[in-house]
């Protein structure tokens, strides 16, 4: 309840900020009225960003909780089948083997919102268990973890987005990568823990000595097909300690998620808007072989 109490006053002390927003249509996309094709707000003081075109609209809150100290950021963001989610691999003779500088990355893909995602490029190089990781339908790897090893780090539980703009969790093994495929998945993701799924929080995360850390955390999570919530956590410094995958799993619940996954947090954790890096968890940011992107716009980069 105190967090909820604490997403609620935040969001009420923004509404000032929405007031100069544009025409919308009752989904909450740029009305046809509107003069221009895309809407772009950035408010790093006020931690606000907007984004909103005829068929997406990002909202990026940055929320302190000064008694933990906590700061957080949640961007809620309505997509569509024009513009889905996608993702970017690192090119070249092996896709997804070479790291990249996330910022570096998003820009020069012209991403709009991009966030680290599984990080499963160094477990590729270094001849890890990688899990099942599918981007665009093309698969990077199809060995996972038996699914009893929940204490593994990564567990390499899963998160797959499917063709209707739906995504589902699941266990590590629940199904191979060809299943996911057969059944429409376009992208799957292995990390974890799974934190949500059928709304349910995962039972294991919840106690008390699964990785009882505060840590910079990452997740993604589905309210509905097309909608969908990223939590991005700062940690390791001393305005913000982080988060347990307990908390993660909680407050994703509480923003509405049914379905929710753990990504690569640490130092790995970015999120980008046009091209700026919103978190600070880390000195410096580590290099990976692919992102988490909605939408592309000519504007990503401009001073």
């Amino acid at each position: 309840m105190k967090r909820f109490l604490v997403l609620l006053a935040v969001l009420m002390l923004c509404l000032p900020a929405l007031a100069e927003e544009p025409d919308l249509t009752a989904e909450g996309f740029l009305s046809p009225e509107w003069l221009e094709d895309e809407y772009v707000h950035a408010d790093s003081e006020a931690g606000l960003w907007r984004y909103v075109t005829p068929s997406l609209s990002i909202r990026i809150d940055r929320i302190v909780d000064e008694e933990t100290p906590r700061i957080y950021y949640v961007a809620d963001i309505l997509a569509s089948e024009e513009t889905p989610l996608k993702t970017v691999i690192s090119p070249g003779k092996h896709p997804g083997r070479a790291l990249k500088n996330p910022q570096s990355f998003a820009i020069e893909n012209n991403a709009v919102l991009a966030i680290t995602d599984d990080f499963s490029g160094y477990r590729i190089q270094k001849d890890q268990r990688v899990g099942i990781v599918i981007r665009e339908g093309y698969v990077l790897s199809s060995k996972t973890r038996n699914s009893k090893n929940v204490r593994s780090w990564p567990n390499l539980d899963t998160l797959a987005v499917y063709s209707d703009g739906s995504m589902k969790a699941g266990l590590s093994d629940v199904y191979t990568a060809d299943e996911y495929l057969a059944d429409g998945a376009v992208n799957v993701f292995a990390f974890g823990p799974m934190l949500l799924h059928e709304g349910v929080i995962t039972d294991y995360v919840l106690e008390e000595d699964y990785y009882p850390y505060n840590e910079p955390r990452m997740a993604i999570g589905m309210i509905e097909p097309y909608h969908y919530i990223i939590l991005c956590v700062e940690g390791r410094d001393d305005g913000s300690k982080g988060a347990r995958c307990s908390w993660m799993a909680q407050t994703m619940q509480e923003l509405g998620c049914v379905e929710a996954l753990n990504l690569d947090g640490g130092g790995t954790a970015a999120m980008m808007f046009m091209g700026e890096v919103l978190n600070r968890s880390t000195k410096s940011m580590r290099s990976i072989n692919s992102l988490i992107v909605f939408g592309q716009s000519e504007l990503v980069g401009a001073e």
